[in-house]
This record gives structure tokens, C-alpha cells and sequence, in this order.
């Protein structure tokens, strides 16, 4: 993957979208082989994110949208701590939109600007991360996952 970046990028965002739909396939309980393979990626997506344009970034994200879960975490803390200069919280919850991630998304960009030194918690600008949290319902739902 990284040999692939210095050549092609966009190539690149690809491979990695055409291998995670594949991945996510396995439904929404990721298997041991999909967690196994996040693991090690964190190393050449990060290579990833650093080579390629704002579009390719946008949709790797989009590519990513449908899982695997902790791989599209990974690509926006990565997103957020490498282009300091892109507008990427804002623009992932739009590119986000639709997906079955959106509020982990959200709760993932938040604490990466935080963590990164890029905003501060409180800050307005972020939407109520688990819509509908306070819901037994809801909360007995995401527990089942």
C-alpha cells in the first residue's frame, strides 16, 4: 500500500475501498479476520491520508462509509490529525451522511479535533452525537451490537 501511494494515490483509495466493501460484507458484526486486518492497516492508511488529494480523501471516506467500523474511524482520527489545514469535520458528517456510523463518526471526530489540540470539547459547532441516546430503546439497541 505505501509503494502504491508514492505512485498512485487515487489508485490507492482504490484498492482500500474496493477491500473494505469486501470486508464489511460480513454484516454488522465484524468478524475476527475483519478486526485482525484493521489492525494492520493503521500504518499504510496513514500513508494513505498524508498522499492524497482533499477529492480522494472524500472518497475514501465515502468508500469507507459502510464499514469496516474501525476502519473508517481510523481514516478520520488519521484525517483529523494530518490535514490541519482541510475543513474534514464539517465535510465527513456531509460525506457521512446515510451511513450506519454517522454518530460513532461524530463522536470519533470530535474526540480526534480534541485530541489533536484542534478545537476545544465545548465547542458549538458539534452536533448532539447520539441522537435519541437517552431512549431505553435506543440505548438497549446499540448495547445488543
Amino acid at each position: 500500500m505505501e509503494r502504491l501511494c508514492l505512485v498512485d494515490p487515487s489508485a490507492a483509495v482504490t484498492l482500500t475501498t474496493l477491500v473494505a466493501a469486501r470486508t464489511a460484507q460480513q454484516g454488522k458484526h465484524e468478524g475476527h479476520h475483519v478486526k485482525s486486518m484493521v489492525h494492520r492497516w493503521p500504518h499504510p492508511l496513514g500513508h494513505l491520508v498524508r498522499a492524497t488529494g482533499y477529492a480522494d480523501l472524500e472518497r475514501l471516506v465515502r468508500g469507507l462509509s459502510g464499514g469496516p467500523e474501525r476502519m473508517l474511524l481510523n481514516v478520520l482520527d488519521l484525517a483529523v490529525a494530518l490535514r490541519r489545514h482541510d475543513p474534514v469535520r464539517d465535510d465527513a458528517l456531509r460525506w457521512l451522511e446515510g451511513s450506519p456510523y454517522l454518530a460513532q463518526a461524530t463522536v470519533q471526530l470530535r474526540d480526534s479535533a480534541v485530541r489533536h489540540r484542534r478545537t476545544l470539547l465545548t465547542d458549538p459547532a458539534w452536533p448532539e452525537a447520539l441522537p435519541g441516546a437517552d431512549d431505553l430503546e435506543h440505548a438497549e439497541g446499540t448495547l445488543d451490537r
